[in-house]
């Protein structure tokens, strides 16, 4: 997984690396106010010959429903097979900043699914909510493929909601294993049904320089004060909980190797190996590693091939 951080230039040179190494699967982020999803998804598709792509998540609000499905369709028949989509509620700072939060969140996240599978499949839609309306659209260029609709879910509600209107769930990165566990459980399928986890992944063949990475990104997300479902069933919310929103120097001598090693991979590629399994014994059918060297772009490449030598295929 290369997030939205990444430079727009480094992508595709980045995403090319990703085939050659013969990794399955290349998903992309969308962040606000940072790297265009679909459009980084359109360049990546055209400059790779059958890497398939997704993109997850991007926020099923700050586009506006027909444009959403245009996006998907197009993407859909310019590369058929190769593109998946994740949607989701989107950044609560861009909703709110741009006036795009909804009331009811749970309700119009499934009518928004639903509307949009419409108009991908090609059917003549009319639909109206408090932030947006539809008005007889048909798109002329309709999804030519089935391909699975992911949804970003971490709550037992929106997990719920993922299970029964959805091809699938994305679990977000800083998901551990115990929280996996339950998330796994509450989805309660029977049949096939499609997981994916964003890792984030620190690896490099000195120890120390791993370890030190995989604190920072640990450190940068606890300083932020972000509070998730995943990290209040992570297994350490009352270490956690105390210091959100501190300083690093605050947060630093908190994170042992135990509470670091349940969020992020990190070490040398043969002990990134082992310490996958524990998210692989999860039951999650997919794992998008994240690599990331001190948010050092020019090092992706690095990790990427560090990663191919030990991962794939195995």
């Amino acid at each position: 997984m290369l997030s939205s951080q990444v430079p727009p230039k480094e992508t595709v040179g980045l995403a090319q690396l990703v085939e050659s190494a013969r990794f399955t699967r290349l998903w992309l982020t969308e962040d606000y106010y940072r790297k265009a999803g679909f459009a980084s998804c359109g360049a990546v598709l055209g400059s790779t010959s059958s890497l398939p792509v997704g993109l997850g998540v991007t926020s099923i609000y700050l586009r506006h429903p027909t444009v959403l499905a245009m996006e998907i369709a197009t993407l859909h028949r310019m590369f058929s097979g190769r593109f998946e989509v994740g949607l989701g509620l989107g950044s609560p700072r861009a909703l709110n900043g741009s006036g795009r939060m909804p009331e009811s969140k749970i309700d119009s996240v499934r009518d928004r699914l639903s509307l949009i599978a419409d108009l991908v499949a090609g059917e003549q839609v009319t639909w109206a909510d408090d932030l947006d309306k539809v008005g007889e659209a048909r798109l002329q260029y309709p999804g030519d493929i089935d391909a699975v609709t992911w949804l970003g879910a971490e709550g037992p509600q929106m997990l719920a909601l993922a299970r029964d209107s959805a091809g699938g769930v994305i679990f977000s990165a800083f998901s551990t294993p115990v929280y996996l566990d339950w998330a796994m459980a509450t989805l309660k399928r029977c049949d096939s049904y499609p997981t994916v986890l964003y890792l984030h992944v620190s690896v490099h063949e000195d120890l120390n320089i791993a370890a030190e990475a995989a604190r920072n990104i640990l450190i940068g997300r606890i300083k932020a004060g972000y509070v998730s479902s995943s990290m209040r069933r992570s297994g350490y919310w009352n270490v956690i909980e105390p210091l959100l929103g501190a300083p690093a120097d605050v947060i630093e001598p908190w994170l042992t190797e135990e509470l670091v090693s349940a969020f992020i991979v990190f070490g040398t590629p043969d002990q990134c190996r082992q310490k996958l399994r524990a998210f692989e014994d999860t039951g999650v059918d997919e794992i998008a590693l994240a690599p990331n060297i001190n948010n050092d772009p020019t090092r992706l490449g690095e990790a990427i091939t560090m990663l191919s030598g030990v991962l794939v295929g195995t």
